[in-house]
């Protein structure tokens, strides 16, 4: 038997491999190969973008169902707020109580105008009643203050 020598030397292994590329082959598969890595990152870098896309979606459709809860026992606890129940014992701890009906005196306004509103759109200033001064002056303070 002969003895036989092995060399892990890269240019002796490629000379012992049974088949051999030739720089065209060679260039060709590795274009192919770049080819098809392109391909899969740009796959999945879309499918990332679509997937934190999604995920981000989904947490705005659960703060709006949490707020959308919250607005709900908000307006639950407006209602037993204004219950008229509740109205009437927050007077009573403040010192309000109920008028007796004996005790209710009605003022009579004789120089109101009792017309019904579309007369009342079509009245001239001449048939209203004339103002007081303290009216006038009144009257004057509002319109310095907004600036007419």
């Amino acid at each position: 038997m002969a003895s036989q020598s092995i060399s892990f030397r890269p240019a002796k292994i490629v000379k012992q491999l049974p088949w051999s590329l030739d720089r065209k082959a060679a260039l060709g598969s590795l274009l192919i190969l770049t080819t098809f890595s392109l391909i899969g990152w740009l796959y999945l870098g879309q499918a990332s973008v679509i997937t934190s896309s999604t995920m981000k979606i989904d947490g705005l459709r659960q703060e709006i169902d949490l707020l959308n809860h919250q607005n709900s026992e908000l307006t639950l606890e407006i209602a037993e707020l204004e219950s008229i129940r509740r109205v009437e014992a927050r007077a009573r701890e403040l010192g309000f109580s109920p008028t007796n009906p004996a005790n209710i005196r009605y003022l009579s306004a004789p120089n109101a105008l009792v017309s019904a509103p579309e007369e009342l759109a079509g009245s001239s200033q001449s048939q209203m009643p004339e103002s007081a001064p303290w009216q006038a002056w009144l009257d004057t303070l509002a319109a310095n203050i907004v600036g007419e």
